[in-house]
């Protein structure tokens, strides 16, 4: 998920506390966040450090020096854009957006968290079986 906000941007402060939860619940693995500050060229690198690390975010954050903004039409902030593991854009939110509903965009794009743990124990002893039989 990229996630594209300001430092400034009091919208974007309100929804770290949502991306926080979603780290939580998804492990680094399964969801990556890089949030993308668009305060370039206004604002320098431990302007940028030193929000990141008082608001608590633990996943990537960069300056936009390169126009990724302009690149995935980014006119507002904070805009969410989902990309799948294939690298397509699966989805974009625009203003602050709950975890919730972040959540059930995540829980489409992989499958696996979809999948109660009964089922997906149930479904891996069912193949470790098949594999055993064929041996």
């Amino acid at each position: 998920m990229l996630d594209f906000f300001a430092t400034w941007c009091r919208p974007c402060i309100d929804e770290i506390p949502h991306l926080i939860t979603l780290t939580k619940t998804y492990p680094n693995s399964t969801l990556v966040i890089i949030s993308i500050s668009l305060d370039f060229p206004n604002v320098d690198n431990s302007v940028v450090r030193t929000f990141a690390k008082d608001m608590g975010i633990t996943w990537t954050v960069a300056r936009d020096t390169a126009g990724v903004a302009n690149k995935y039409e980014v006119f507002d902030i904070p805009t969410l854009i989902f990309v799948d593991q294939e690298g397509n854009i699966r989805s974009r939110y625009i203003g602050l957006t709950e975890s919730d509903a972040l959540r059930s965009k995540i829980q489409l794009i992989i499958p696996e968290f979809v999948m109660p743990t009964a089922m997906m124990t149930l479904a891996l002893a069912a193949t470790l079986i098949v594999i055993r039989k064929r041996q």
